[in-house]
């Protein structure tokens, strides 16, 4: 698990350079990461500009979350928030790969200070919300759809 981690940390850092060159991101501790513990993740938290960026590395997939400094347990992946403040441009769930989380970022990242600031983040967490509710009615469809049709077996 040591190495696997000391990976994702050289991984984040070279792909995600802009975050630590630039805007003098530190790599800081990874403080209750929850239920990522439990499926044995590897998880980099990077603190730039007032947020917190977790990277996590699960099986195959990268996925990055956002919170706010001022709200450190408040996480939303990526590309969520973005498809709140850029629903033209970015789509929910379009981070599967650090390098889309890399042009994400580098393109977007005032946006993504805007939807974290005091003014904005009530709204943006409100969205957020709705957006987490509607995929939980239809999970919820779903599973009753495959529940009946294999009790018809």
């Amino acid at each position: 698990m040591a190495k696997e981690q000391r990976k994702l940390t050289q991984e984040v850092q070279e792909r995600f350079w802009f975050l630590f060159g630039e805007r003098g991101g530190q790599i800081v501790a990874n403080k209750d990461t929850g239920q990522l513990s439990k499926l044995k993740s590897t998880v980099v938290t990077v603190a730039v500009d007032g947020l917190l960026f977790r990277f996590v590395h699960w099986r195959e997939n990268r996925q990055v979350h956002v919170a706010s400094e001022r709200l450190p347990d408040e996480w939303h992946e990526l590309s969520a928030i973005l498809d709140v403040m850029e629903p033209d441009k970015v789509r929910r769930y379009s981070v599967i790969f650090f390098q889309d989380a890399t042009r994400l970022l580098r393109d977007h990242m005032d946006r993504i200070k805007e939807a974290f600031s005091p003014d904005r983040y009530p709204q943006v967490k409100q969205q957020l919300e709705h957006a987490y509710r509607y995929e939980m009615a239809v999970t919820r469809q779903v599973q009753n759809e495959i529940n009946r049709g294999l009790g018809t077996l």
